[in-house]
């Protein structure tokens, strides 16, 4: 099943925000958050200081994620970042 995430997904029009921190020790390595793949449309961002739990309620993630979702277009489609 994990190949199944490196297979091509030409088409794709999602996009997406992955946040990965430098001290996260549920997800080890944090670099493990990222998502890195040719096909998609991805914004990886460092949340330098800011463990896995506090992530939701951090300002900064959140303010990001509302500005991700205002940039959606009417129809649902992902805008430009």
């Amino acid at each position: 099943m994990i190949q199944e995430l490196a297979e091509p997904a030409q088409g794709c029009r999602a996009r997406f925000v992955a946040f990965y921190s430098d001290i996260d020790h549920l997800v080890v390595p944090g670099r493990n958050a990222r998502l890195d793949h040719p096909d998609l449309n991805v914004q990886n961002i460092a949340a330098h200081g800011v463990g896995h739990l506090s992530m939701p309620s951090n300002g900064r993630i959140a303010f990001t994620i509302a500005q991700a979702l205002r940039e959606l277009h009417p129809d649902g489609t992902p805008g430009t970042p």
